[in-house]
């Protein structure tokens, strides 16, 4: 998984350090956030994909983004947790 993507780790960082030290992180955030928005344009600008992204993309969007929230669920422990504590009952 990619750094800072617990909520609770990234507040604690942030709080804890001085502005110096919290440059680095939000400014690596930023370039990484542009640098896949300008992949993103380039994929749906290329003559070869852009149609099939196009005509696909919102039928696949909601299965990508809840097979994401799944994946994420499983590697937290959540769904671990919940089933363990449905069986304890």
């Amino acid at each position: 998984m990619a750094l800072l993507t617990n909520l609770g780790v990234a507040i604690v960082l942030f709080a804890s350090t001085n502005l110096d030290h919290v440059v680095v992180p939000i400014g690596f955030f930023a370039f990484m956030t542009a640098l896949s928005l300008a992949l993103a344009c380039s994929l749906v600008r290329h003559p070869a994909l852009s149609a099939p992204i196009r005509r696909f993309g919102r039928v696949a969007t909601p299965f990508v983004l809840i097979g994401i929230g799944v994946m994420v669920l499983v590697e937290v422990g959540t769904v671990s947790w919940i089933t363990g504590a449905a069986s304890r009952g």
